[in-house]
């Protein structure tokens, strides 16, 4: 990881918290909004957008965190990105699948890869805890949709630098596939 200055140490349960009051806010919006409001651009054949700034601010100030600690986003998985296994060397992320509850489609043919756990079909409200170093991928089939929040610490893109290493030798289909 290049650039970046000094982040502050994150607990997984701080971390966990953070996504829990994220996921509320996504479900407190009016249906539709959220989609309409952020623009989901590329990053690895991922299509992800940043939780904005000011939301992000007010869920972490009462943690004592700031944004810059933090990196909050919804990612959708739209192709089959089963071949982009991947690992952040320094960031832990915690990932909560989304659903009708927090306004954007329900998983259809979607997979996750974290780690020991394998291949496994992923649904609404799944949590994944993704420590550094673990590798980990999500994917659809053909026609298929995903939505999920990953809220990273410390960010994986910060100060110029990019925590994303492909893996070419991790497993390339979902299980059952």
């Amino acid at each position: 990881m290049r650039g970046g200055g000094a982040v502050h140490h994150i607990s997984l349960g701080t971390l966990k918290a953070i996504s829990e009051d994220m996921v509320f806010w996504m479900q407190s919006l009016e249906p539709g909004k959220l989609l309409k409001t952020i623009l989901l651009k590329d990053y690895h054949g991922f299509a992800k957008a940043r939780i904005p700034y000011n939301i992000v601010a007010k869920i972490l100030a009462p943690h004592g965190i700031t944004p810059e600690d933090v990196q909050a986003e919804l990612v959708a998985v739209f192709t089959d990105l089963s071949q982009e296994t991947h690992l952040h060397k320094e960031a832990r992320a915690f990932v909560i699948i989304l659903g009708d509850a927090e306004h954007v489609s329900m998983p259809h043919d979607a997979y996750g890869f974290v780690g020991d756990l394998g291949w496994c079909k992923v649904a609404a409200g799944q949590r994944f805890d993704v420590p550094p170093n673990t590798p980990h991928t999500f994917t659809v089939r053909p026609g298929g949709v995903l939505y999920f929040l990953s809220v990273q610490t410390p960010p994986i893109e910060r100060g110029g630098g990019d925590d994303y290493f492909l893996i070419p030798d991790q497993p390339k289909t979902p299980a059952g596939g």
